[in-house]
Order: C-alpha cells, then structure tokens, then sequence
C-alpha cells in the first residue's frame, strides 16, 4: 500500500550568462542575485521589462527589484511572462485515477509509464486518502486490488497461450498486457515525468489546490508548491501565502 507520493525535481530553468549581463549588478535589492533559485523570477522580470522597454529599467522604485516586479505582474495578472521559465518533476507513487485528472491540464507535458510495454504483475495500490485512517476500508481495498492483479496475471498468461500462433515474441507480450490491463484499477500505482511552464503551473495550482479537488491530486499539489517556492520565491508567492504552511 501507498500512502504518499514521491516527487523529484528533474529540471529547472537556469539562467545564461547573457541575461545576467542583462541585468542590474548586485547590490543591496539584488543580494539574491547569485541564487540559482531564483533564476526564474530574474527571467520573468526580465521578460516583462522589455515589454516596454528595448532594455529593462529597473529606475522605477516601484518596481527596481525582482520581488517588486513580479509583485506587480501578479497584481496586473500579467501572467503571460511567467510562460518563459518552466520546471520537470518525476512523480512516483500515484495512482491512475490521479494521472487521469493530470492529464486534462493539456498546458503540462506527460511521459507516463506505460501498462502496454511494462508488466503490472508486481505494482503497488495508492490508498485514497480518504481511506488513510480507515483500517476496514485499507483491507477491502487491498483485498480488492490483489483480486485483479491475480485475474491480471492469469489474462495476460491466457493471451500469450492463444495467441502465441499471431505475433512476435515482443508484440505477443505488449498485445497480452494492453490486454489484461482492462482489470486494473484505478488505485493502480503509477510514475509520470511531467513538465511545465510556470503560468501552466500556476493554473494547475489554483485549481487542484481549491478544496473541492480531488483529495490525492489536491495532495500532490500540497506536495509541489514548496517546491515551486524555492525555485520560483516570487513567482508563486501570493499562491504561497494562500495555501501554503500559516506561520
């Protein structure tokens, strides 16, 4: 049984030493600027300046700061310029019916793990969290999914038997497993590499986060905006102070 999932960052956009040159040095409303953490706040705001200007200008007090700048595109919902600068995140120990709400957000790029090509016989079950304090409910479920990986692997033995005549030895087993699958809940753990850009990001935040989500989705996104505050602080901060952890 799972009862979490696993979340590791694959890729961050970092930036090149042309868009250092591009900014201001150093000093006392840069004192992040050596971060790589931040690399995307500096591209976004470096993005919404030449917007108006051929080079940005950060004479503004207003906004001569990156904290300041992206402040102000939050509040303008200039939201276009967070597009430039995105994050991948391998997520392990999930469940299908999660992936299945994932995949709508049409914005964020999948590779998820394929029940054709692998072989499901030895995969896990994800408890819905509803049923993490539920002991009755946990042995049902369980109960429940071991049933199917047995009927699982029994079909997937049944296709290779009669069908052997029909395929290569490589598409006789992708056959047979595409197959048998149909037996497979959706509690059946999976793992999916996902990629975005961070306004598609943001928008999957804001909806999964909203109590009426699904409840291991809305997990998931719990899971990842800590995430997001360390590799895009300002970026994310007004999604930060509305879900993240109260002081």
């Amino acid at each position: 049984m799972i009862t979490e999932p696993t979340v590791t960052v694959w890729g961050v956009t970092v930036m090149t030493d042309e868009l250092r040159a591009f900014l201001p040095p150093a000093d006392d409303d840069f004192d992040a600027f050596n971060n790589d953490s931040i690399d995307a706040d500096y591209l976004t705001s470096a993005a919404g300046k030449i917007c108006y200007t051929p080079k940005p200008n950060w004479n503004n007090k207003a906004t001569n700061s990156v904290e300041k700048y992206v402040k102000n595109i939050l509040s303008l919902e200039h939201y276009s310029v967070l597009a430039h600068a995105g994050i991948v995140f391998y997520i392990e120990g999930v469940s299908r019916a999660l992936t299945h709400e994932l995949v709508r957000h049409r914005f964020l790029g999948f590779s998820q793990a394929s029940q054709r090509y692998q072989d499901s016989s030895s995969l896990d079950w994800v408890c819905p969290p509803l049923a993490l304090d539920d002991q009755v409910a946990q042995e049902m479920l369980g109960m429940s999914f071991e049933h199917s990986r047995e009927e699982y692997i029994e079909l997937a033995d049944q296709f290779q038997r009669e069908n052997a005549d029909k395929f290569d030895p490589h598409m006789l087993r992708k056959r047979s497993r595409e197959a048998a699958r149909a037996v497979l809940p959706n509690m059946t753990e999976t793992k999916i590499v996902v990629s975005g850009n961070y306004r598609a990001w943001r928008d999957f935040l804001i909806q999964r986060l909203d109590p009426t989500a699904d409840l291991e989705i809305m997990r998931l996104g719990q899971k990842l905006l800590p995430i997001f505050g360390d590799y895009a602080t300002q970026s994310f901060s007004d999604i930060m102070e509305r879900y993240g952890p109260k002081q």
